[in-house]
């Protein structure tokens, strides 16, 4: 059986690399 508590990390961790990397091409955009 999967970790639930394990996957909701794994899932945290993606949402906040895709929340960066939209900062940083929105970032991008300004220049």
């Amino acid at each position: 059986e999967v970790d639930k508590n394990y996957m909701i990390r794994r899932l945290n961790q993606w949402i906040e690399m895709l929340e960066s990397l939209k900062q940083e091409i929105m970032m991008g955009k300004d220049k």
